[in-house]
């Protein structure tokens, strides 16, 4: 399995990449790019890797660079665009997770749902019972923030919950979210 990975900056944080590329050249095209992997900080694309390792002994990866993707998360961001246009791949996760990450993808720009709606969301497709903590971990493993927008889910109280990337992020991302669905 051929991967690529790179890192850069925004004023919210040093993202981290992993992406499978179709393309023969070194070209980015986004629609033969599948993103694996899109997180903040050092710490969580250390553990991110780790997990890949496990399920995947030592895959082949180079350092490159893609800036179409790079600029599709800060115009995120930014407010400048609701979402990141690339093909999803999981490298990682169970199916019960990969579950719960294909109905967090399915929560709109702008809205929110609780852990426990999703949770019955997540109960009715599989069959199985209503289990909170285990969509709560689930999301905790995200590998594809803002793709898969695990921010949009907060607890049935109102609060925002927990975020793997920092309540501050989820926060602004929340608040980003809110002003760009209010009514002129």
């Amino acid at each position: 399995m051929n991967l690529y990975y790179f890192d850069f900056k925004t004023k919210d944080g040093d993202f981290y990449c992993i992406y499978k590329n179709a393309c023969t050249s070194t070209e980015n095209d986004l629609k033969k790019t599948s993103i694996c992997y899109l997180g903040v900080g050092k710490d969580n694309f250390d553990k991110y890797l780790d997990k890949l390792r496990k399920d995947h002994d030592e895959p082949d990866m180079k350092y490159r660079k893609n800036p179409l993707i790079s600029t599709q998360v800060t115009d995120f961001l930014c407010g400048k665009r609701k979402s990141i246009d690339a093909c999803t791949s999981y490298l990682t996760g169970t199916e019960f997770e990969q579950t719960v990450w294909n109905m967090a993808k399915e929560i709109e720009y702008g809205n929110k749902i609780s852990y426990k709606q999703l949770s019955e969301k997540v109960c009715i497709h599989t069959g199985k019972p209503k289990s909170y903590r285990a969509v709560g971990n689930a999301l905790g493993k995200n590998p594809l923030i803002f793709i898969v927008p695990c921010h949009r889910i907060i607890k049935s109280n109102g609060d925002i919950g927990n975020f793997s990337s920092g309540i501050p992020l989820k926060k602004k991302l929340l608040d980003l979210e809110a002003k760009a669905n209010v009514s002129p």
